[in-house]
């Protein structure tokens, strides 16, 4: 039996009707729907090494360890999500600032100059406050108010 309104098929996915699972052949071989046989409409090749280098840190930060990010894939991963990739989209939620990378030359913006580590710099392109403390420069103070969460013009990442 088909699945729901024809959902098998309109996916291209075997369905009941022609084995299942087994369709697939080797299950130890990619197939249909299986990672690394293709991407989602509109991701990119960077999307996954953003999600690595910003998950990455999400899960070392909290528990004090120190993981390393490549400046090189770290511009990469910041390129890709500067000026407006969704959801973060940070040249509108950050305008007002330039950002300049101190281990590195990654460049982004326009405005105050607030300067870091390109990682510190990738995590709040990213909407993650927890490198704040790492960025300095004229705007640094702007930026850390702008988004500590505090008053009515907080920006929320």
């Amino acid at each position: 039996m088909p699945g729901p309104l024809g959902l098998d098929r309109g996916l291209g996915l075997p369905g009941h009707r022609d084995g299942g699972l087994a369709a697939f052949g080797d299950p130890h071989q990619p197939g249909p729907g299986v990672a690394g046989s293709g991407k989602a409409p509109g991701v990119s090749y960077l999307e996954p090494l953003v999600d690595v280098l910003v998950h990455g840190q999400d899960i070392a930060i909290p528990l004090g360890r120190t993981r390393p990010v490549p400046a090189v894939a770290a511009m990469a991963a910041a390129d890709r999500v500067w000026p407006d990739l969704f959801p973060w989209r940070p040249a509108r939620k950050l305008g007002g600032f330039r950002f300049a990378a101190t281990d590195c030359s990654w460049p982004a913006g326009d405005g105050q100059l607030v300067e870091g580590p390109i990682a510190a710099i990738l995590l709040l392109l990213t909407a993650r406050n927890v490198a704040r403390s790492q960025l300095s420069g004229p705007g640094a103070g702007t930026l850390r108010d702008r988004t500590s969460g505090a008053g009515a013009g907080a920006v929320q990442l």
